[in-house]
Formats: structure tokens, C-alpha cells, sequence
């Protein structure tokens, strides 16, 4: 249980270092709402985030607005995957908290990364897991969810 306290608060640090880049990102995401199956803005401000911050990005995942960022090989088939949504409610727009649900998952998958970088053992982890930050698309506007692999 030590070295897993310890590794939590590695991401923790991790986290706290961009905590103001995770909250700029957040209210680009919050001033410009938009409904499930249009979330163009978010999309973009979100894939170049993650992007950046080193991850492989599959811009289109299945769907326009939808996107998959992965680091690590995955050759044991396994993964370590988080969350992010970002559609928001007619006429009240971010009131559902999807910006913050996507600063989240974003801050959960760079602070998991982070610590595997710090220990110089991204080959192990790459042979366990593949970190994934999946997306969920369409939540409330739809009443329904579509999620991916």
C-alpha cells in the first residue's frame, strides 16, 4: 500500500503542476456550450490538450465529435482507460458539469502517465496496460450514452 500512496501522490503533483492549463481548458469548454453531436469546440480544445501532452490522438473515434487518446503499447491487451464528456444542456449550458467531468478524465490520464514517466518504467507499464482516455458522446441532450473500446 506504500508504493501505491506514493504513486498517488506523484499524479497528484503531476495534476497540481498543470492544474491552471486543466482550468484554462475547462472554461474554453464552459464559455462556448454546445449539444450533444456538436461539441466541435470542445473536440478541438480537448485533442490538442491531450495531444500536447503527448498522447497518440484518434481525432474521429468512431464518431466527428467523439476522440481516442492512448499512450503505451497495450500488449497484453489490457487497459487502463478514464472518462471525459463535454455536450452540454439547451438553453443552460454547462449546468450538467461536463467540463468539469472532461478536466477530469483529461487530469486522471496525464497524472497516471506522468508517473509511469517518473519511474522510467513506461516498458513494464507498456507491456500491463494502455492508458486510454475515452469519451463518452451524448449524454443528457440524447438520453443516452455511446461507448467505446
Amino acid at each position: 500500500m506504500a508504493a501505491a500512496s506514493h504513486l498517488r501522490k506523484v499524479a497528484a503533483a503531476a495534476i497540481d503542476k498543470i492544474s491552471n492549463e486543466l482550468f484554462e481548458l475547462n472554461q474554453k469548454i464552459w464559455k462556448t456550450p454546445e449539444l450533444g453531436y456538436n461539441e466541435k469546440h470542445a473536440h478541438k480544445v480537448l485533442t490538442d490538450f491531450v495531444e500536447e501532452k503527448g498522447f497518440n490522438v484518434n481525432r474521429h473515434y468512431t464518431l466527428d465529435t467523439a476522440f481516442r487518446a492512448t499512450s503505451g503499447n497495450n500488449k497484453s491487451g489490457r487497459t487502463a482507460g478514464v472518462m471525459c464528456e463535454y455536450d452540454a444542456l439547451p438553453a443552460v449550458g454547462h449546468a450538467c458539469g461536463h467540463n468539469l467531468i472532461a478536466e477530469a478524465g483529461v487530469a486522471a490520464g496525464i497524472g497516471k502517465k506522468y508517473c509511469l514517466i517518473l519511474f522510467k518504467r513506461q516498458d513494464l507499464f507498456d507491456s500491463l496496460f494502455k492508458t486510454t482516455v475515452h469519451v463518452v458522446v451524448i449524454d443528457i441532450t440524447c438520453n443516452h450514452k455511446v461507448f467505446f473500446n
